[in-house]
This record gives structure tokens, sequence and C-alpha cells, in this order.
């Protein structure tokens, strides 16, 4: 079977769940739980794909040093292929601190994150998908070599899924990046709130979404949290599935696809944004289209948002699809 080859951030993430909830003498004081995982956006994805039974291939790097080691062994346990997971001498691996407290989530801080290294190419005989997790965090990832990169394996017929992110940091990310050379070559691009707000100056869903279609992305995925979704995408209907077009754009038509978000008791909602992009690549490596993959990818994420003691317990395909059915989604 083809492997879905994930690039991005791999990163020790220090986990405080629910701090001062434990009482002493009728006192919060304690934390409920701190956990030390392997976290990072890449990783991430690709466990959720792995564990739904697409075959992961990792890029990414970490520090020659005992963290670097021990994410490396828990990674490969969960069966993901570190082959290209390179380990750097003199860097230290990056590590994040994380505050979960019900359901907010509160990003402390991160140590610097490492230097990307980039395929040469890629192989249609053995990828099904390429996956970049966290585009805008790595400024070589905005290098012509990259670019050359997305282009190609676009034209292999491969799909090509991007994940924003931000880099906290001011000017013209757009110019920056140059997100405007990628978009025509990306499938699917994923975008949280402030993201859309960094890049279009709107948070508004089907603002931000047309001025990403307008750059030649074929489907731009706005992720709105405990909201849900919102997609727009140039992809024709199957069976008029998502409505007639809301308008047109690059001479095109597009449609907007609106998905609620789940309800769920939140726990932990750590790389909660990743699960939904792994979630929705899952959707179109089966040949899904925009509003199924949405459905599923809603729904397994808000099933991996639960309460956990190592790590976080990942829904299976059954059971997503079980609900799904059940709820008429």
């Amino acid at each position: 079977m083809k492997k879905a080859l994930i690039l991005g951030e791999v990163c020790q993430d220090i986990i405080v769940h629910d701090p001062r909830s434990v009482k002493v003498l009728e006192q919060p004081v304690w934390a409920g739980d701190v956990l030390t995982v392997a976290g990072g956006s890449a990783v991430f994805v690709a466990s959720a794909l792995n564990h739904l039974g697409i075959p992961v291939e990792l890029w990414s790097t970490l520090g020659e040093d005992e963290v670097g080691l021990q994410l490396i062994d828990e990674m490969t346990g969960r069966g993901i292929d570190c082959r290209f997971v390179k380990r750097l001498p003199g860097y230290a691996t990056t590590r994040s601190v994380i505050v979960c407290e019900q359901e907010s989530k509160d990003f402390i801080g991160c140590t610097a994150m490492l230097p990307l290294q980039i395929p040469d190419q890629i192989c249609a005989e053995s990828v099904s998908l390429l996956y970049i997790a966290g585009y805008m965090l790595f400024p070589e990832l905005w290098e012509t070599k990259t670019i050359s990169l997305i282009e190609k394996t676009h034209h292999l017929g491969i799909p090509v899924v991007v994940d924003s992110q931000q880099l906290p940091i001011p000017g013209d990310m757009v110019t920056k990046t140059r997100l405007r050379e990628i978009m025509p070559h990306v499938s699917v691009f994923l975008v949280a709130r402030r993201e859309a707000k960094q890049l279009t100056g709107s948070q508004e869903p089907l603002v931000a979404g047309r001025e990403f279609l307008s750059m030649g992305v074929e489907t731009a995925v706005m992720k709105q949290g405990e909201e849900g979704c919102t997609v727009l995408t140039t992809v024709q209907p199957e069976q008029n599935d998502y409505g007639q077009p809301v308008g047109e754009v690059n001479g095109r038509p597009y449609y907007a696809i609106t998905v609620p978000a789940y309800p769920v008791k939140v726990y932990d909602s750590v790389g909660s944004g990743d699960l939904f992009g792994a979630g929705y690549s899952f959707g179109i490596l089966q040949g899904w289209g925009p509003r199924e993959c949405t459905r599923f990818a809603a729904v397994f994420t808000a099933l991996s948002l639960g309460k956990y003691d190592t790590h976080k317990i990942l829904p299976s395909f059954e059971k997503v699809s079980q609900i799904l059915e059940a709820e008429g989604l």
C-alpha cells in the first residue's frame, strides 16, 4: 500500500491538565496530571492516519539528545516510519508547554523549532498523499526547493494538503511565504481563524475562504473550533450534494459547505486541528468529496478530545462511521 508522506514539526509536548484541581485541606493546589509525550503537528497527523490504516512516512528533524531518541522510540512504537526523521548534531529537540483546563487550551511557550530537511522528490509509485504540517512555521518551506516539490507532486496527480498555522511575526506573510506560488498546486488548504486573519485580514470564513480560492487552491477549509467548519471549494458536487454555487472565482463556480462540530465533553484539545487535517486527508484517500471528508474529520476529531491516561484515544473508522450514520450528519 502507498504511504502518506508527512512533512513538519516533531517536538516533546509537556501538557499540564487541570492545574490546581487537586485539593489539599479543601484548597486547590496540585494539577490533575502532567504528561510528556511526542507532539507537534506532524506527529498528530501521522499517528491519526496510521491509526486509520494509512501507512505514513514522516519527514522531520530532532536534536541529537536523549529527548530526540525517546521521541523516535515512541513514534516507532506507534507504527510510524521514522527513517527520514533526522537528528541534528548540536541541536536540542524542540519542547513545548501547554496547559489544558476543561475546554480551554493555553500555549505557554516553545523552544526553537529545528530546520526541516526537504525531500528531493516524491515517488508516485510509493506515495499517495503529501501533507505539509505547519507551512507558515518554517522559512525553509518557503524556498524554491519546496515550491518545486509541491508543484511536481501536484503534476504527478498526488493530492497535496497544506496546513497553514501561524508564525507570530509582523509583515505581509502571504508574500514572505510565497503562498500565491504554491496555492495553484495545493488540493486542500487548512486554516484556523487567527491564521485566516493574519493572511487575509478577515476571520469571516466566506471572505477569507474566497481569498484563498482566488490564489488558486482547489479547496479551502476554515477550522472554527466549537463552531464547526466552513469549506469553500471549486470541486464540482456529485448529485448536488452541497447545493448551488455561491459565487465565482477565477472564472470557476465555487461552493460553500458548513459542517457543525460534533458535541463532546472536552478534556484535551491539543492537536485537534491536526487531527481534523488527518481525518480530512483520510477521506481524500478514500476518494470522498469535500463534504464527506469534512463530516468524517469533524466527528473523528471530536471523539479524540476525551479523557486519557498517557496518549490520546483515537476512534476507529467504524465508530466514526456509526455516528455519522446514526446522526444523519
